[in-house]
């Protein structure tokens, strides 16, 4: 079971890929200047695409990873790593044309020449000999010319499939970045909001802590207030209300009352 990695690892890790890969385009790219057959110029075509697609891959890949930043200057550098990564592959499949344009015309020049060269080696078919060997010798060159007219129009139908496919891939890396754009300016936005919504949230909590101390102050001076009303209630009933009947006052004199009388009993004795 492959070990899980962390986010910054992906990151490194996605970011060595993408710097390898960039290298294997620039030397499969160099590589057009020396082909000389149809079938190798083929063969480095579909290495260079499957490179392309691998380099678009990643970064999507990239792209994703900086969306799942937490940090907002992590995420804000690696959309700028993914802007500059996209602008190499728009380099890298532009170079990719221009080789494989120049590698097409290489082909085609090498192809005219041998058609040159064997038409002027027919011209003196015709010589002594025998009539039979004659003909043969005749129509070889002709043979010659009909295959090399074969692969001059083989050719060209290949660098007219190329030529689409490559108008493809621009379409599609010009779309790759518009969404870039987009995803940037998305960013962008989100960013702003999120610095309004801190500031908007700290101002809160300070309102939050002033109405707090505030709730509390409001609660003691409250139960003051109810302590000195009832202390006025308590008073007034006390000494307007209750007079010579106040229960505390006849409480106190029985009791002043028994603890004298206790006092007398005790000194008789």
């Amino acid at each position: 079971m492959a070990p899980i990695l962390s986010l910054s690892e992906q990151v490194r890790q996605v970011q060595e890929e993408i710097v390898k890969l960039n290298l294997k385009l620039k030397e499969l790219t160099e590589a057009f200047a020396a082909v000389r057959h149809d079938a190798d110029m083929e063969d480095l075509n579909g290495q260079v695409r499957s490179r392309l697609s691998q380099f678009r891959s990643l970064i999507d890949q990239l792209r994703r990873l900086a969306e799942a930043q937490s940090h907002l200057e992590a995420q804000a550098m690696l959309m700028a790593d993914v802007e500059n990564h996209s602008q190499s592959l728009i380099t890298s499949q532009r170079q990719f044309r221009q080789a494989n344009l120049q590698c097409i015309q290489q082909l085609e020049r090498r192809t005219q020449d041998q058609l040159m060269s064997s038409s002027s080696s027919s011209s003196p078919g015709r010589g002594p000999g025998p009539e039979l060997g004659g003909g043969v010798r005749a129509r070889r060159p002709v043979t010659s010319r009909d295959e090399l007219l074969q692969e001059n129009g083989q050719a060209t139908d290949h660098l007219a499939s190329i030529s689409r496919q490559l108008a493809a891939t621009v379409q599609r890396s010009a779309h790759t970045v518009e969404e870039l754009a987009i995803s940037s300016q998305t960013v962008s936005e989100t960013q702003g909001e999120f610095n309004e919504m801190g500031s908007v949230i700290g101002q809160s909590r300070k309102l939050i802590t002033k109405y707090g101390r505030r709730e509390t102050t409001d609660r003691v001076l409250i139960f003051f207030a109810f302590a000195f009303f009832f202390a006025c209630v308590f008073y007034i009933l006390r000494k307007r209300v209750l007079g010579p009947l106040d229960p505390f006052s006849l409480i106190w004199a029985s009791v002043s009352t028994l603890i004298v009388s206790l006092l007398n009993l005790v000194g008789l004795k």
